[in-house]
C-alpha cells in the first residue's frame, strides 16, 4: 500500500496525476492489474486515495488518481 501511496503522491514527470497502468509499471514489485485494483479500490475506500477523474491518455479515457489529506498525514507518519 505504501508503494502505491508514494507513486501517487510523486505524479508523473510533468506534474500530471497517475492512472493505473503508471501505477502497475512504477511500483517495485511484481503485481497483476486485479490484485492492484483491489488495492486502489480499499485505499480509497480508508480515504487515502481518490479518483481524480478522466484523461485521455494513450487512446483511451483513463482514471487518474490523487493522494488526500488522510493520505498525505499516512505519509508523514510513516516517514
Amino acid at each position: 500500500m505504501m508503494m502505491i501511496l508514494e507513486v501517487v503522491l510523486k505524479r508523473n514527470t510533468d506534474g500530471s496525476l497517475v492512472d493505473l497502468d503508471e501505477i502497475i509499471e512504477r511500483v517495485d514489485y511484481e503485481v497483476t492489474k486485479p490484485a492492484i485494483q483491489f488495492t486502489i479500490r480499499r485505499m480509497i475506500e480508508h480515504g487515502v486515495i481518490e479518483k481524480a477523474g478522466r484523461d485521455s491518455r494513450r487512446g483511451r479515457a483513463r482514471t487518474t488518481f490523487r493522494v488526500t489529506e488522510l493520505g498525505y498525514e499516512v505519509v508523514k507518519v510513516t516517514t
